[in-house]
């Protein structure tokens, strides 16, 4: 499986008509593990500590808002994760195709990053 997968499967919930609470907060996670795999498997990243904050210094690093638009995406995404409430799920159902289409541009500006260095 490549992160790419994991994107694709996001798209895939955002096309249903209609999706679950579970299926909102899958498509969350799945667009922000996406982006984060991709930089922390191409910059082999092998930390075990703190090793969403190392993606984050690398991306800081190469564009410093590639890095603030992964850390929205991880707060939204610990969001979709730890927070289990009805008023959080019409939050995140509200933001859920903001957030995939936002997780798809950066991995796609990551991704030409990576081609052109």
């Amino acid at each position: 499986m490549l992160p790419v997968d994991l994107l694709d499967y996001a798209d895939e919930i955002l096309a249903k008509d209609e999706v679950s609470r579970a299926e909102i907060r899958a498509a969350i996670s799945k667009s922000y593990y996406a982006v984060f795999l991709l930089v922390r498997d191409h910059f082999k990243i092998t930390t075990k500590v703190a090793v969403h904050d190392e993606v984050l210094d690398k991306l800081k690093s190469l564009k410093i808002s590639l890095s603030r638009d992964l850390y929205s995406g991880k707060k939204t995404r610990q969001r979709a994760d730890y927070q289990i409430t009805e008023s959080d799920d019409t939050l995140l159902f509200d933001g859920l195709e903001a957030h995939v289409f936002g997780m798809r541009n950066l991995f796609d500006e990551i991704e030409e990053l990576i081609k052109d260095s």
